[in-house]
């Protein structure tokens, strides 16, 4: 990850523990990924999934809603 990806990954991950969402999203455009935190404590969360484009995944809140991760990227534009 870039330094300003890491940077903003470690401030929202201590900025969220005081409202403790199950799990939360960071979507890195550069790389087409999506970071996925879950499992919250005291020092941040347990569990960091990096998803690749082609991946599903449901939110712990609402288990039967699936996304895949390509629906929340930017489209890709073809070269010329």
């Amino acid at each position: 990850l870039g330094n300003a990806i890491s940077f903003y990954l470690t401030l929202l991950t201590h900025h969220l523990i005081i409202g403790k969402p199950l799990d939360y999203w960071v979507i890195d455009v550069t790389e087409r990924k999506l970071h996925v935190f879950r499992s919250p404590n005291q020092d941040g969360y347990e569990s960091e999934t990096v998803l690749r484009e082609d991946a599903t995944i449901s939110p712990l809140q609402f288990p039967n809603a699936i996304v895949i991760v390509r629906d929340l990227l930017p489209k890709v534009r073809p070269s010329l």
